[in-house]
């Protein structure tokens, strides 16, 4: 295998590209790339000359433009970007269009980080391709500031974000839920109403609202409409309206003739089937 890319590589555009540049810029060992005005064109494509020029533009400028920026443009003419981004945004914004962006930027972060609660392989790619944009925007451009790439930042974000579901119990007492509340607040979007607060119910609750719903030991029929998944009928009697409500929705709906363990109750609410 080793024989094979040491046959391959030098045959690749990859490979030219850096013999072209290395004869150009006449390095003949490793140690002669760091040297400032090397390192500069061959490793930043010379973004730290037009950063060192785009500085000395802006301690020459006033106050006002310190503040807001000096813009994109001199004149009618198009200034040429550093094509480092925060770098860019600090010079053209100034110090309150920086910070105006900066501070978006880091609530938008921690907001749809902070909502990223799986556990998995693939959260650890989406954070970390996250971290090296934003440590990459640094040194290059077109990552944060340019529409077309910058959606893939966006959509990476977006991703993070995973919508709670929402779940209804209706019941008796509420304090035979206040153990599942307690450890699940985080996790779902509970709501728990009492059996006989009718107008609330009413008012609230539409069709379909919830992902999964439960009469929890009350006779209360209002559960099997409301969710749009798995709705669960748990009571010690029933009559027969109840049965005839049962029979119109079949799917994704689970009847429990007798008072049932939370912990049975509590794997029908990831069940996405209906």
């Amino acid at each position: 295998g080793i024989i094979a890319l040491g046959i391959i590589i030098p045959k690749t555009n990859f490979y030219k590209n850096i013999e072209t540049h290395r004869k150009f810029l006449k390095i003949d060992e490793v140690s002669d790339i760091t040297d400032e005005k090397i390192l500069d064109h061959f490793i930043f494509s010379q973004r730290l000359t037009f950063l060192k020029e785009k500085q000395n533009k802006y301690h020459n400028t006033t106050t006002y433009q310190k503040l807001f920026g000096i813009g994109y443009y001199e004149g009618t003419t198009k200034t040429k970007l550093i094509e480092m981004d925060y770098f860019d945004i600090f010079y053209s914004h100034g110090i309150i269009g920086f910070f105006i962006v900066g501070f978006m930027d880091t609530v938008c972060l921690l907001y749809f980080l902070k909502r990223d609660q799986e556990k998995s392989y693939e959260k650890v790619m989406r954070h970390t391709a996250i971290y090296l944009g934003i440590i990459l925007s640094f040194f290059t451009g077109h990552i944060i500031t340019s529409p077309s790439v910058a959606i893939i930042v966006i959509y990476l974000l977006i991703s993070c974000y995973k919508e709670k579901k929402r779940i209804l119990f209706i019941c008796e007492k509420e304090k035979e839920l206040d153990n599942f509340y307690r450890n699940n607040k985080e996790k779902y979007d509970i709501t728990i109403l009492k059996n006989k607060n009718y107008s609330y119910i009413t008012k609230m609750l539409e069709y379909h609202n919830y992902d999964f719903s439960c009469s929890y030991k009350v006779d209360n029929v209002l559960s099997i409409y409301t969710s749009k998944y798995n709705a669960i009928y748990d009571c010690e009697t029933s009559n027969s309206y109840t049965f005839q409500i049962s029979n119109k929705k079949k799917e994704g709906f689970i009847f429990l003739p007798k008072f049932t363990n939370m912990n049975q109750i509590e794997k029908y609410i990831e069940t996405d089937k209906k």
